[in-house]
């Protein structure tokens, strides 16, 4: 669930440059942009939102804090699953999710592998 904050308030704004961790630099293989965005992406996300929440005067641990709601919110969804559901079906559901979230990094590594923008 970062990816919403981090793509329209970061990625967006630094596409094509050192500060985008959505964009591959020439010769980084796919599985080290994997490592690179995934990391990155989720690091980004947090920056962004608690940037937010003190430029309102709240302080960072709050509840409305999008990326606590957010985590809040993916954390519930698995316990239900587990709870609800069975353990094994939770186990298969994180794998979609990996596998999921790798395809659309293959995805952002072929659209932005090694664009630059110059100053």
């Amino acid at each position: 669930m970062h990816f919403f904050i981090e793509h329209n308030h970061g990625h967006h704004k630094w596409v094509a440059t050192p500060k985008d961790p959505s964009s591959a630099p020439l010769h980084l293989s796919v599985y080290g942009f994997w490592v690179r965005s995934v990391t990155g992406t989720y690091q980004n996300a947090w920056r962004i939102a608690n940037k937010s929440i003190q430029q309102q005067g709240l302080p960072v641990v709050h509840y409305r804090n999008e990326m606590i709601q957010m985590q809040f919110i993916q954390i519930i969804w698995m316990a239900g699953i587990w709870y609800w559901i069975d353990w094994l079906i939770t186990c298969y559901y994180i794998a979609a999710t990996v596998i999921g979230f790798l395809l659309l990094e293959t995805v952002n590594y072929i659209e932005h592998y090694g664009l630059q923008r110059k100053k």
